[in-house]
């Protein structure tokens, strides 16, 4: 074999056996993704024009002398912003004493006039401290 002919055939093996191992390898599809962070502020509610339905537990003719008082049965209020989920509490002298007034549900839609009934008990008029209410977008 002449030395043009080796100079030739050596790099023409090497291509070939190079490159043939790509064509037997499988190929993959991978999918655009995404990743990373982000920061927003979160702000209160402002809470305003409450009212509280007012009934009476203990028989029909409620009295503090028959075991019957004043009770909260529902409280209505406004938010300053739109809320898909709300919920409120009347608190009883202590946050681990509130009464949870569920099935929240705003008035018309859009008006962020909510009014919230009570979850089984209710709060004594007489007992109630404070009103506890969580909003969320």
């Amino acid at each position: 074999m002449s030395v043009t002919l080796r100079a030739l055939l050596v790099p023409a093996v090497a291509a070939v056996v190079g490159t043939s191992g790509f064509a037997l390898m499988a190929s993959n599809a991978v999918e655009e993704s995404a990743a990373g962070e982000g920061r927003a502020d979160v702000s209160g509610y402002e809470v305003t024009d409450i009212t509280y339905g007012y009934g009476h537990r203990g028989g029909s003719n409620p009295t503090p002398a028959n075991g019957g008082s004043g009770a909260i049965t529902s409280v209505s209020f406004s938010l300053d912003k739109p809320a898909s989920t709300v919920t409120a509490f009347v608190e009883q002298g202590s946050p681990s004493n509130a009464v949870e007034y569920r099935g929240c549900t705003e008035s018309a839609a859009g008006s962020q006039r909510w009014t919230c009934t009570t979850g089984g008990g209710q709060a004594l008029v007489v007992a109630a401290t404070g009103l506890f209410v969580s909003a969320a977008q």
